[in-house]
């Protein structure tokens, strides 16, 4: 197993010493304000607390004019959020300018949990958050390499009715407190205090910077469990590393959901489990393939209330131990034919399942892509929810070509049904409220009835 460790440049650690003695030679230190501490003969500065949002925000909106208010949508991880405008109601996905913390999804590292929570945190008890372009020019937010984030100083305060003064700089204090180095952050206005920060962080020794194991990460070799272990008691499982066998059962994108039929041993009940593979958007063949029964070693994490499997590999050409292993092929896994009330049963999550005779009673579509949720109901009356993600495109009526469905009406023509194939899914709102919801995974799992 590969461990990824960062380490201090101690080289650096007596020259910064004789910096900080020249420029701070009260050695004032503020731990309580940010949350930081010293060690050893290295005396704290608090960067966060010295460095001010100077932008008006109110009113104003952050996509068109690079400044303005939002509140928090979700938390993603230690260095990406979900926020909504205050002004617009819009949804922004935001990745944070001049940090990149340890990995938390796709893959787990060490550090990137810590890291998610400090973030989450952070976000979560601020009265007032303000996202703020590079730029102090009024003009649009630029977007990241992805094109789907965009690029954003995260500025938080937690009074009532802030001044400018009372806002701190989530990005900056990410470094600070050692979840991450300053990166790409040379030609920004906040280059100085984030280079100053880094190198106390290194200097501290701390997290990232530290030889110490992070104790929310799992260092051992994986344990070997199955699908119904892992579904029956996911408290166990999360955030270890383990391996399991399963068969491909429905792909999208470069993901996919492997099912497995189980007997019981006791009662000798057969049960279908599931589990989401995420591959952190890489192209693995083994899992490309349905029917495809492989081994998988990686880490279980929960996403929306769903299980996962994360921080798997494949390679081949230089084959490691813990890539995933196609054991065979050609296997038959039929998806389980459910009724929407059925479909509110969590043992179902992750399971391939085709429900028919839906007919759309609601929904909405996403502001920022094509994604929609569909409101249904099936000819026994039962609800469940149509998911479609941004990515998936939806045939018409006649089959004649692609019709990205840009409105939820078109799921309610009068006397016509649907049937579905995909992964259910469980999903929790903001509010709280709980629905499941079938994934469609292909255009081809869309069938509407004559």
């Amino acid at each position: 197993m590969n461990i990824i460790k960062q380490k201090a440049f101690l080289a650096l650690i007596p020259l910064f010493l004789l910096v900080l003695s020249a420029c701070n030679p009260n050695g004032q230190s503020d731990s309580n304000t940010s949350g930081g501490s010293t060690s050893g003969e290295v005396e704290f500065i608090d960067y966060v607390a010295q460095t001010h949002l100077t932008s008006e925000y109110e009113g104003r909106n952050f996509l068109t004019e690079g400044i303005g208010e939002v509140t928090l949508y979700n938390a993603v991880d230690g260095d990406t959020a979900h926020f909504t405008s205050v002004v617009s109601d819009e949804r922004i996905k935001s990745r944070f300018i001049g940090v990149d913390t340890p990995e938390s999804t796709g893959q787990i590292q060490p550090w990137g949990k810590a890291a998610a929570h400090f973030t989450a945190e952070k976000l979560r008890t601020a009265t007032v958050i303000v996202l703020a372009s590079e730029s102090q020019a009024i003009a649009p937010a630029l977007a990241d390499s992805t094109g789907t984030r965009h690029l954003s100083f995260v500025w938080a305060a937690y009074v009532a009715s802030p001044t400018l003064n009372d806002f701190k700089l989530i990005n900056l204090w990410l470094v600070q407190e050692s979840y991450s180095g300053a990166k790409g952050i040379s030609s920004s206005r906040y280059a100085q205090p984030f280079y100053d920060a880094d190198m106390q962080a290194q200097a501290g020794g701390l997290r990232i910077w530290s030889d110490d194991p992070d104790p929310d990460f799992y260092y051992g070799e994986a344990f070997l469990t199955d699908l119904k272990q892992v579904n029956e008691s996911p408290d166990d499982w999360i955030d270890k590393k383990v391996y399991l066998e399963g068969i491909v059962a429905k792909t999208i994108s470069t993901d996919a959901y492997i099912n497995l039929d189980i007997e019981d041993e006791e009662t000798s009940e057969i049960q279908r489990y599931g589990l989401f593979i995420f591959s952190g958007y890489k192209s693995y063949a083994p899992l490309l393939t349905i029917g495809n029964y492989i081994g998988l070693t990686g880490t279980i994490t929960e996403f929306n209330g769903n299980l996962q499997m994360t921080s798997v590999s494949y390679s081949p050409y230089y084959p490691s131990e813990d890539d995933i292993k196609l054991i065979s092929t050609g296997h038959t896994i039929t998806p389980l034919v459910i009724t929407a009330a059925e479909g509110n049963d969590p043992k179902y999550i992750n399971v391939v399942v085709t429900v028919n005779n839906l007919h759309g009673t609601g929904g909405y579509k996403e502001d920022d892509s094509n994604a929609m949720t569909i409101n249904c109901m099936d000819n026994l009356g039962g609800t469940l929810n149509l998911r479609i993600s941004d990515g998936v495109h939806v045939y018409d009526r006649e089959g004649s070509g692609f019709d990205r469905i840009l409105d939820p009406m078109y799921f309610q023509v009068e006397g016509e049904t649907f049937n579905v194939t995909g992964a259910l899914l469980r999903f929790e709102s903001m509010s709280g409220n709980v629905s499941y919801q079938v994934n469609l995974c292909k255009n081809a799992d869309l069938v509407f009835n004559d």
